[in-house]
């Protein structure tokens, strides 16, 4: 914005409201696989975190909800990552016995739900 002596300039700025992400995780013969970790990053490299806090205070989480909950999958091998940057995000997902899957980049829209469904190997086949 370049402004000069007396000029007067009127905006409206306005940020993207952030996305979510609903993991499915399952594995080679289609079972869920439980406890097995999305990651994200943004596309500049930064990992998206969870804010517990934000979350309690949202309502999307009891107080007391263990961290786990909101960072590994379910017994039906769901996570919903919430408050996720809009944008290109890079996500993989790894967990003990399985090979970490490959780094995926994917479009998560402004305000909605990007869907992600992961298939992991068994590590040693």
């Amino acid at each position: 914005i370049d402004l000069t002596t007396g000029a007067r300039h009127q905006m409206e700025l306005v940020r993207r409201a952030p996305g979510r992400v609903a993991f499915t995780v399952t594995d080679e013969n289609g079972e869920p696989i439980a406890g097995a970790r999305p990651n994200l990053r943004t596309a500049s490299g930064q990992w998206v975190g969870v804010d517990m806090s934000r979350l309690r205070r949202e309502g999307l989480i009891e107080s007391g909800t263990d961290w786990r909950a909101v960072y590994n999958t379910n017994d039906a091998g769901q996570l919903t990552r919430f408050h996720v940057p809009s944008g290109v995000v890079k996500v993989w997902v790894t967990c003990n016995g399985f090979t970490a899957s490959t780094q995926t980049e994917i479009e998560v829209n402004s305000g909605g739900t990007t869907e992600v469904s992961v298939t992991l190997k068994r590590s040693g086949r």
